[in-house]
């Protein structure tokens, strides 16, 4: 969902997966019983539960406009440079190529920072920052952030090509050559620079680190809150903090790039809190395309081209979410996606952990205890550096019950309508038999701490809880089997995510 220039083609798929994609609950095509007794409202209830959502939404604007002031403290905006090579008549002779920097503007969050020393870990999206199409590395090797209030163009920096051509052959660019290298200026005292440290396809996130920045130093920056809960609930207040755009040019060869104008606040609600989309981030024309299937938030607050990377707040301030994409479409509004802080604080931890300066190569988890993990693609996906595609057919457990249901003397949670899934084993490895049904996961560590200690109400609870496994952790499954309890020690497969 980023602001990409024409002459890039990195392809974003949920677009197209708008009008095509299987929506799937929780990102799992299962069974779902269509009548559930657990939702039975009498109408004295439902009048309490309208109440209830009015008193508690009438105050959100208020409490927005001030967390939403302190949440841009902690976005910035996302500026990375790639080159490409564009092939010519001249070039099938024996002769040059057309070399040229494509700009991709986004946005991203401040996840964890020292002011003193000007470091910090930010997170952004995957497709911000990767593209299998550029000449000489996937993952951008200019990135650029800026602070709100400091990242306006042609106020706080400026944007233009520079033309080189080489008569003779010059390294890589060879006899007859020209390249247009995209040059930014005038942003000495607002440049942070950050290099690209960790990246998932799989779940569309990047991690950037900055490090000895003076313009973090002498900042009011602020890192993000992630929000503790595993759900967020429909209709809750929600606003996002990314950048919209513009459209500026001309430049290379007459067309036209998009320019990034800085960031903003949108406001809305959540929409649906838990989706699935399939998505795709490989996409090259030479090479066949894969894609995933994503889990994701929808929000009707407005997500602009440009925002992805962004963070998805609730009234408190807290991240929910980061923002990934939107569904253009005529006759659509307001319907924009973001990866779950369930999953992203998850994934963070796990790149942050095993993330160098230079190398993007790090230990993941399959999405799933079982078998069915097969690895996909080409050459072209970086293997080098640790960039993996992988598809997980089974993960060994599923939705086969779902109900929604409303304590409306449950005053512990802002939103009392719960949905409520039953997830059962389908296999019978690991001392699991197919049906036991999953209540509870505990992941600990080498030393016997606990690392996750979860209820398993919804399936995506099992899956996201996954993600903090490491080489060496134990994890234990809680099950009831024909209405007796038991537990189980299960073995996990460790790929690297893609």
């Amino acid at each position: 969902m980023a602001a990409v220039w024409d002459m890039k083609k990195a392809v974003i798929a949920a677009v197209s997966i708008a009008c095509a994609a299987a929506i799937t609950l929780c990102g799992c095509s299962r069974k779902v019983v269509e009548s559930n007794d657990l939702f039975t409202l009498t109408e004295e209830q439902y009048e309490a539960l309208l109440d209830y959502y009015a008193e508690h939404q009438s105050g959100d604007s208020a409490k927005i406009a001030e967390a939403s002031a302190q949440s841009l403290l902690s976005g910035v905006s996302v500026l990375s440079i790639q080159m490409y090579r564009g092939s010519s008549i001249g070039s099938m002779l024996g002769g040059g190529y057309t070399y040229y920097d494509a700009p991709t503007f986004g946005s991203g969050v401040i996840v964890d920072l020292d002011k003193e020393n000007g470091d910090a870990y930010v997170l952004t999206c995957c497709h911000n920052v990767y593209d299998d199409e550029a000449y000489q590395t996937y993952f951008a090797d200019t990135v650029y952030l800026y602070l709100y209030g400091q990242d306006v163009p042609d106020v706080n920096y400026s944007a233009a090509y520079e033309e080189t051509t080489y008569s003779s052959g010059i390294g890589f660019y060879g006899s007859g050559s020209t390249y247009y290298k995209l040059d930014v200026t005038g942003d000495d005292d607002y440049r942070i620079e950050a290099t690209v440290v960790a990246a998932s396809s799989q779940y569309d996130l990047a991690l950037l680190k900055v490090t000895g920045s003076e313009v973090l130093k002498n900042s009011n920056a602020a890192a993000a809150t992630f929000a503790d809960a595993e759900e967020v609930s429909i209709g809750q207040s929600a606003y996002t903090v990314g950048q919209s755009v513009y459209f500026m040019g001309p430049s290379v060869d007459a067309t036209y790039w998009e320019y990034g104008s800085g960031l903003c606040v949108t406001s809305g609600n959540v929409s649906k809190d838990c989706f699935s989309v399939d998505y795709g981030i490989y996409s090259s024309t030479f090479y066949s395309s894969v894609s995933n299937s994503h889990r994701v938030i929808e929000t009707s607050a407005a997500v602009n081209e440009g925002c992805g990377g962004g963070g998805l707040y609730n009234a408190d301030g807290e991240l929910i979410g980061i923002i990934c994409d939107k569904i253009v479409a005529d006759g659509t509004d307001n319907i924009g996606y973001a990866i779950p802080a369930s999953q992203a604080r998850r994934v963070y931890e796990l790149m942050k952990d095993s993330a160098s300066d230079s190398v993007i190569s790090y230990p993941g988890l399959s999405a799933g205890f079982l078998d069915g993990v097969s690895f996909s693609g080409s050459s072209r996906n970086n293997t080098s550096n640790g960039y993996y595609l992988y598809d997980v057919s089974d993960p060994g457990y599923e939705i086969t019950d779902t109900a929604t249901y409303l304590d409306p003397n449950d005053d512990s949670v802002e939103y009392r309508v719960r949905v409520k899934e039953t997830v059962a084993a389908t296999s019978s490895s690991y001392g699991l038999q197919e049906g036991d049904v999953i209540t509870h996961i505990t992941i600990t560590d080498e030393d016997g701490v606990t690392v996750e200690d979860l209820d398993v109400t919804r399936k995506f609870m099992l899956d996201d809880a996954l993600i903090s496994y490491r080489d060496g952790y134990t994890v234990t499954l809680a099950y009831v089997r024909d209405g007796v309890e038991g537990q189980q020690d299960v073995s996990c497969s460790l790929q690297k995510i893609a």
